[in-house]
């Protein structure tokens, strides 16, 4: 039997500098953005003129095609 899990979260391994990723906001408004600092807890991500600090469990990579 399979158990029903859910992926895994991402970690602060999972990321990089120069990296583009996704979260949603605090109003659940998607933001796209590129990794500028790896913190101890969160990445801070430039979006648009805008710096967020966001937990890594909330990013998501974005492949470019």
């Amino acid at each position: 039997l399979v158990a029903d899990r859910a992926p895994p979260r991402p970690t602060r391994d999972d990321f990089c500098v120069g990296n583009r990723v996704s979260f949603d906001n605090r109003h659940l408004q998607t933001r796209i953005g590129t990794i500028l600092r790896i913190n101890q807890r969160t990445a801070s991500v430039d979006c648009d003129e805008q710096s967020w600090r966001v937990p890594f469990g909330l990013l998501r990579h974005i492949v470019d095609l």
